[in-house]
């Protein structure tokens, strides 16, 4: 089987369909599928099988047309012998995918794991309601019809759409009217060994903690809260330490608040890491802190379970599905008060932190192992020649 995948962003950029786009790349590959990715990323690294699109013009609208007129020369070029293409991106750079499969007679598979018009009202300030609740009551401007209209098209256009979770299922069959037998619900994987040490070193002491937050610096994260409740717990643990990874928008306005709070030197920003890196990052963490006002799913969830650092989150949809309150990881209210007391009681309660740990590696054995999500996907594509 070829398959070409597309996708806006890819490694060493960080976030969800960055990983998703490296790993099913190479473990499709290892099956004896060929796997090409097309990626309109700046920043990509450009290897065997992994082509870039050209950056697009200064120029607004003219320079937006030009693009996409580029990107479907460029991707029918790069697809001309695969057999599905594979859409990571159900905005406009999947809508030249699934114009370029409707042309090339090339079935579509769809995967949806955001809502453009939501992230977008959130980093905006517009909203901090959740995804269901804003796009019921939405009275759409005319860019929001255009966005509207265009995934709303490709997912018309495409054959099947994968899903991380049930509530982002939701969300399409409520906001776009898709039918739930055309959805498919496929979770995020890990690679879960059943010989790995799930962590080396539990702190003994609670003002030797370090706590980590991972993913892009954008409102939606609400990292700014993190470190505002990280400035408390430092008062009470002087020796604990905030570590933030991850890049955006809001990174500046991020580490001037821990400056003027005075806790720049417990701090650390690390920008984008590679996975190594990340690794290493999660083997020094002890408690990892989700405060996402809503994720369809969480890979820092599961990235951070298999390494062993006990999950606090306080947000709805997808971390819903991962995490079970108390059993592999603790649920907060959305308020600052209710996230502060949940960091303080991992970090004051080692045999929990271990517990939680223990449990949350049974989770991914049986919910979040590519080897069972990596068949459910197979047959998926296969599903579709």
């Amino acid at each position: 089987m070829d398959v070409t995948i597309t996708t806006t962003i890819y490694p060493p950029e960080i976030g969800g369909p960055a990983t998703y786009a490296y790993e099913i790349k190479n473990r499709l590959e290892e099956k004896g599928h060929t796997v090409k990715i097309v990626t309109t990323s700046k920043i990509a690294k450009v290897e065997s099988g992994v082509y870039k699109l050209p950056p697009k013009y200064n120029y607004k609208f003219i320079g937006f047309i030009i693009h996409q007129i580029q990107l479907f020369l460029f991707l029918n070029k790069i697809s001309k012998d695969s057999d599905i293409i594979y859409t990571l991106n159900p905005h406009f750079l999947g809508f030249t995918s699934a114009l370029c499969g409707l042309i090339s007679n090339k079935p579509v598979l769809l995967r949806y794991a955001g809502e453009k018009l939501w992230e977008s009202a959130v980093n905006k300030n517009i909203t901090i309601l959740e995804p269901n609740t804003y796009l019921r009551g939405l009275d759409l401007n005319l860019y929001q019809k255009i966005v509207f209209r265009v995934q709303k098209g490709v997912m018309e256009l495409s054959k099947k759409i994968i899903v991380p979770s049930k509530a982002a299922g939701m969300v399409i069959k409520e906001f776009y009217g898709v039918n739930p037998d055309k959805i498919a619900v496929i979770p995020n994987s890990i690679e879960y060994k059943s010989s790995f040490s799930y962590k080396k070193g539990i702190q003994d002491k609670c003002d030797s903690i370090t706590i980590i937050s991972v993913g892009r610096l954008i409102k939606l994260k609400r990292v700014e809260d993190v470190i505002k409740i990280f400035k408390d717990i430092n008062n009470l643990y002087p020796n604990a330490k905030l570590t933030i990874v991850g890049d955006g928008p809001e990174k500046g306005y991020l580490m001037k608040l821990a400056e003027n709070l005075s806790i720049g030197n417990s701090v650390n920003f690390t920008g984008n890491l590679n996975k190594s890196e990340l690794i290493d990052e999660y083997m020094k963490s002890d408690l990892l802190v989700l405060n996402s006002i809503y994720e369809t799913f969480s890979h820092v969830l599961i990235e951070a379970m298999l390494y062993g650092v006990s999950v606090v989150t306080t947000t709805k949809g997808g971390p819903e599905e991962i995490v079970v309150d108390g059993k592999n990881g603790l649920i907060a209210g959305s308020e600052r008060r209710s996230l502060k007391k949940a960091i303080k009681k991992l970090i004051e309660n080692k045999s929990l932190r271990k517990e939680l740990s223990k449990n949350a590696y049974v989770t991914l054995r049986d919910k979040f192992d590519w080897e069972i999500n990596l068949i459910l996907l197979e047959k998926e594509l296969e599903s579709l020649l």
